[in-house]
């Protein structure tokens, strides 16, 4: 095979302006950039386990420790009466959250990684956070399914209503994508910004049923908390693998989620996409 089969056609000619021009020679270009973009994703998931003797086992081994830390925090705030299965509510709702705050992170620290790289390479910078989200995606995926193997050993097998978790999966990943997209852009401007949004989504993660469930919200804060994105993700992770059931949120809400989420996603592309054009004046 020629090199030239292998690498993809120069970037096509953009508008100045947002456009549904630019807009259509960007999604060319990032089909046409496939192959990079799965590279950087395998690259990511390859560097993060090199050098440790565990490797990719530290996928599951982190949030098993987290859960351990919060399982004995709340045995003595629950005195006794935590939530059945408490430790595999935790461990759902820290793989969800994780897989989240990991993509936002990441998306933002290897687009001013590859800032440089940027000026002498032609490919479509909105590949970045594309290629960040999918590897962790992958991922994600990958300790969902360790953890319906947990939830075995705690004697909960899974049932077939457990699918119903792929549409909450993919609602979550939407909008990461989408997140990373508008967090990425502004952090090439405000550096500041990945840690600001550390505390901030820890907040979000907090008060959204990250450490109880929704059922044990008091009825006057159950709103507020169902209008927090994480809690469907949370509750749509937790119930259909646990329960073998349909999570217990109104349908109102998840259809919100489900919209805020496309949203979120289109949003967040168009912004990044309308910022890009001032990353080449930043002093590395």
């Amino acid at each position: 095979m020629s090199v030239a089969e292998t690498t993809p056609a120069p970037l096509r000619t953009r508008d100045a302006n947002l456009s549904y021009g630019r807009v259509s020679a960007d999604l060319s270009d990032l089909v046409r950039f496939r192959h990079l973009i799965w590279y950087i994703a395998m690259s990511s998931l390859a560097v993060e386990s090199r050098g440790t003797k565990l490797g990719r086992l530290w996928w599951i081994i982190e949030p098993l420790l987290l859960m351990g830390v919060y399982t004995m925090l709340f045995t003595v705030i629950f005195h006794g009466h935590r939530p059945p299965h408490y430790p595999l509510l935790i461990l759902a709702a820290i793989l969800a959250f994780e897989f989240f705050s990991r993509a936002v992170a990441f998306s933002m620290s290897m687009l001013k990684t590859a800032q440089s790289a940027m000026v002498h390479i032609a490919f479509p910078r909105t590949a970045v956070p594309l290629a960040v989200t999918l590897s962790e995606a992958i991922r994600f995926v990958i300790s969902m399914a360790a953890f319906v193997g947990i939830a075995a050993l705690f004697g909960v097998s899974p049932k077939p209503a457990a699918a119903l978790v792929v549409p909450f999966m993919v609602i979550l990943i939407l909008f990461t994508l989408g997140t990373s997209y508008f967090f990425a852009a502004q952090g090439i401007f405000f550096r500041d910004l990945t840690k600001i949004t550390e505390y901030l989504f820890w907040i979000l993660f907090q008060l959204g049923c990250g450490i109880i469930p929704l059922a044990y919200v008091p009825a006057a804060a159950r709103t507020i908390v169902l209008y927090n994105p994480f809690t469907t993700f949370f509750e749509g992770m937790r119930a259909p693998i646990m329960y073998g059931t349909a999570p217990d949120l109104p349908v109102a809400v998840v259809s919100s989620m489900t919209g805020l989420s496309v949203l979120v996603l289109v949003g967040g592309y168009l912004y990044f996409l309308r910022r890009e054009g001032s990353f080449g004046k930043l002093v590395i």
